[in-house]
């Protein structure tokens, strides 16, 4: 069993470049397998390219069996061809954001396996190549039987309910129905 702590500083100035960095890690190593926890800062400046750097890299490391398995943080901005790009990267299994609003932490959403997980969500304006649905989908004004749209993915049945000021549709999977009020006037399908 081993443990060790290792900080290194570092700082470089010429007359066109400068670089500072520091570099702080723990590890814990029992035979051929260790944990590691490290942060490493860096800022770097190139006056004759014109380019910058800062990053910001936390990352956490076990080492078991001959497998590296790691999750980690970074954060930077870089000044390129006179362009400033600023990022933050995670790497992890699962991601997880927490509202801590109510005095306990519940996920907002997560991240797993690249899968993204969202317990309610307000979408604007959302294009969606392909999508499964599991259980229902409806409209935001939907009423049963009088107006809204509601698909039921898992009994099959499909409502649609136009609403004009006297009459409004309705289409299931049992039939297309006009209503004059709550009145059936016309029926394609089994009648009501």
């Amino acid at each position: 069993m081993k443990a060790k702590i290792v900080r290194v500083d570092n700082y470089v100035v010429t007359e066109t470049k400068a670089l500072a960095e520091s570099i702080h890690q723990v590890r814990a190593t029992a035979d051929k397998s260790w944990a590691a926890a490290q942060n490493s800062l860096q800022a770097k400046y190139d006056m004759k390219k014109g380019e910058a750097s800062a990053t910001w890299n936390s990352l956490v490391k076990i080492h078991y069996d001959g497998v590296d398995y790691d999750t980690g943080l970074v954060i930077g901005a870089e000044l390129k061809n006179g362009k400033v790009t600023t990022q933050i990267g995670f790497s992890a299994q699962t991601f997880i954001v927490y509202n801590p609003s109510n005095g306990k932490l519940e996920p907002v959403f997560a991240i797993k396996n690249g899968q993204v997980i969202f317990n309610d969500a307000l979408i604007s304006k959302a294009t969606i190549e392909n999508i499964i649905v599991g259980m229902d989908l409806r409209s935001k004004n939907y009423i049963p039987g009088q107006r809204g749209t509601r698909i039921d993915m898992v009994n099959g049945n499909f409502e649609v309910n136009g609403v004009s000021s006297t009459y409004r549709t309705r289409l299931t999977n049992k039939g297309f129905y006009v209503y004059s009020g709550n009145t059936p006037i016309i029926e394609l399908g089994e009648f009501i």
